[in-house]
């Protein structure tokens, strides 16, 4: 009989067993020995079993069982089957971890088969139509959680009964596939809607050294951290590992980092913020160097393509790490050439990283970004693997990465003007009514607090864009379009979206009714004013101690001017009366008994409240506390003396000299008086 015909009597076969099947019968045993062997039971005729052992040649298949008479294993690509017979390999001369086979056996009787299993995971490529899976991983994964990662591209799943010698149907979403479970060595027969990649892992899973207080459900959390990240990555860059460790010591920060195959995982500060930014750089390290040597490409491509990793994974899992609006934000408030890539700031090194990773990804694919670190054992220079990983020379890549940059990153227009104002630029026909109106208030606000409070002049970007066209334009990258205002650090600049309405947000504005965007505008502005007269990095040395929660020394201040500053603004436009204000603040602040000198750090800590229910109430008390403190200081030394504190701290030893010089009393005196005026509050 000549093998085409074999194999369409084969087929033949098989659809008619399909037809028959009926009620699930337990099929092939499987019991793990040691983790290194299993036993699989065979029974005569047809066995649907999975090859968990290393690559090993069809011929000492047949020699392990003596019964055995047909091996035929299914070519994915081309849709067919693939026969070897005893002493003749025929298309089938090797078996690979992960696939799926048919053993026909003559006889009369079962074989215990007792055969080598890798712990190794295998990622295969999955083809439109029929596929033959064998399961390398531990035994009772349930089939409906582990086939899930399909989604709707899973049209059917089988399962065969060696027993009976029929088909079990497990239809996705079934109470079948939700029963049923794997063993390791089973195989199944699945149908797919279209090509995928699919990881499987194996038994081998990382070392993990937890420290004595993480929890046993946080012990799991972490496991499933990396087993996941491992899956995504697997199968988006084609590259695995589970040869590293993961230490994870005490202490509720955010400390994640890699060392050589090292992960030091703070949990749960790092959790699913950097597991893959973490695991990519460990493959970077097993692909690309030995143990010990260092990195193989520089800073930029480390960090970009684990950020890009991150990214990744955060689309595939639901997960709120890495998102690429950070690196947009960044590059958007970066004047200048961003191509000499290893002369940034290293802040800048993972935002320009994470857009080359983009880049690269896009113009040769993603697995390009791990066969760029394969290619670190054969070349002594990352710029020598550029051109083979990429398929573009490196002088080129800059080039065209430089515009690409400006494409996806636009620079806010206030940097490129040549003035000191702000700028309001319309990004729809719809929201021009809108931003008109916004310029003039922002025009306004600029004006009122630098005739009242002596305020610098400052530059920031306000978009303004209606909501059909908010998808379609540059900004959309800075976030899902869940918020009406989105602001932006350092630059100040904001983004608003006109008539947004979110389902279940805390609030919603509407634009042209300029009421609803006032106080955002106002405070943003204001903070850009502060961040002239104060950058951040000017005030390092005053920030001594490390449970500081502000930038500026004094937490009561931080968050108390600018609210005064806001109010004030509000009386200024009449949206609201300043006397009504201040007793509003006054009532709310009595809620709270504590002196104002214990909020230098930051507010009431978590532990003070008992029951959750109560930190809202009180934190709103001391916002008042605090707001009612810059009033007071601004009715003795004079709105102005609010911004000379910030423009003195920069040049001041202490915040004590800053603020002597800013109100002409120390702190001590100054709490005293507030103290004494608290109490004649009290008293009426």
């Amino acid at each position: 009989m000549s093998m085409p015909t074999v194999r369409r009597l084969l087929l033949a076969g098989l659809v008619a067993l399909t037809a028959a099947c009926v009620e699930v019968s337990p099929a092939a045993g499987s019991e793990t020995d040691d983790g290194e062997t299993i036993t699989t039971v065979l029974y005569p005729g047809w066995n649907l079993v999975g090859w968990v052992g290393p690559d090993t040649p069809t011929s000492e298949l047949f020699d392990a069982v003596p019964a055995l008479r047909q091996v035929w294993g299914w070519d994915a690509e081309s849709q067919s089957y693939q026969l070897a017979l005893r002493d003749q390999d025929g298309d089938l001369p090797t078996l690979t971890l992960g696939m799926g086979l048919w053993l026909r056996l003559g006889g009369n009787s079962t074989i215990d088969w007792n055969r080598t299993a890798s712990d190794e995971g295998v990622l295969l490529d999955l083809r439109r139509g029929q596929n033959l899976l064998g399961w390398t991983g531990g035994d009772g994964a349930g089939v409906a959680d582990t086939l899930a990662r399909f989604g709707d591209d899973l049209m059917e799943v089988w399962h065969w009964d060696a027993d009976r010698q029929r088909y079990v149907p497990y239809p996705p979403g079934s109470d079948a596939a939700r029963l049923a479970t794997l063993a390791r060595g089973q195989a199944l027969r699945i149908e797919l809607a279209r090509d995928t990649r699919w990881w499987e892992p194996g038994t081998a899973r990382p070392t993990f050294v937890f420290a004595e207080d993480i929890t046993a459900e946080q012990r799991e959390e972490v496991r499933a951290l990396f087993e996941s990240a491992t899956d995504v990555i697997a199968r988006r860059f084609g590259v695995h590992t589970t040869d590293y460790t993961v230490n994870v010591p005490a202490g509720n920060v955010f400390h994640c980092s890699v060392l050589h195959n090292v992960v030091t995982f703070q949990f749960p500060g790092c959790r699913a913020a950097a597991v893959a930014h973490e695991h990519f750089h460990v493959l970077q390290n097993v692909l690309s160097v030995e143990p010990h040597e260092p990195y193989f490409a520089p800073d930029w491509m480390n960090e970009g393509t684990a950020d890009y990793a991150q990214y990744v994974y955060d689309q595939e899992t639901g997960a709120r790490g890495r998102n690429p609006r950070f690196a947009v934000e960044q590059l958007t408030r970066t004047p200048g050439e961003v191509h000499n890539f290893d002369r940034r700031h290293f802040w800048l090194t993972y935002a320009i990283g994470f857009i080359a990773a983009e880049w690269l990804a896009d113009h040769a694919g993603e697995d390009s970004l791990a066969d760029f670190y394969r290619l670190g054992r054969s070349h002594d220079r990352w710029q020598d693997a550029f051109r083979p990983a990429f398929g573009i020379e490196v002088r080129d890549f800059y080039k065209a990465v430089e515009v690409y940059r400006h494409e996806r990153a636009p620079l806010y227009p206030h940097l490129t003007d040549g003035r000191t104002e702000p700028v309001v630029v319309s990004l729809s026909d719809a929201a021009s009514q809108a931003a008109t109106e916004i310029r003039d208030a922002v025009l306004d606000i600029a004006e009122f607090y630098e005739e009242d409070f002596g305020g610098p002049a400052v530059e920031y970007t306000v978009y303004v864009v209606d909501p059909e066209a908010f998808p379609s334009t540059f900004v959309s990258a800075f976030g899902r379009a869940d918020r009406c205002v989105i602001s932006m650090p350092v630059t100040n600049s904001m983004t608003i979206v006109t008539g947004c309405r979110i389902p279940g947000a805390y609030f919603t504005y509407y634009v042209p009714r300029l009421d609803g965007y006032g106080r955002y505008l106002a405070s943003n502005h204001f903070s850009g004013m502060l961040d002239r007269l104060a950058p951040p990095l000017s005030t390092v040395h005053l920030r001594t101690g490390a449970g500081v929660h502000c930038i500026w020394g004094i937490f009561w201040l931080c968050r108390g001017v600018p609210e005064y500053a806001a109010i004030r603004y509000e009386a200024h436009t009449g949206a609201a009366d300043l006397e009504d204000t201040l007793r509003k603040q006054i009532r709310l602040a009595l809620n709270t008994a504590k002196p104002l000198s214990s909020f230098e750090n930051r507010f009431s800590p978590w532990e003070d409240f008992p029951n959750i229910g109560d930190r809202r109430p009180a934190i709103e008390a001391e916002a008042a506390l605090f707001s009612l403190a810059a009033h007071w200081l601004a009715e003795h030394a004079g709105d102005t003396a609010l911004l000379e504190y910030f423009r003195l701290l920069p040049s001041a030893q202490t915040v004590d000299e800053a603020f002597e010089g800013a109100f002409g009393f120390t702190f001590e005196e100054f709490y005293e008086q507030f103290e004494a005026y608290r109490a004649t509050l009290i008293a009426e």
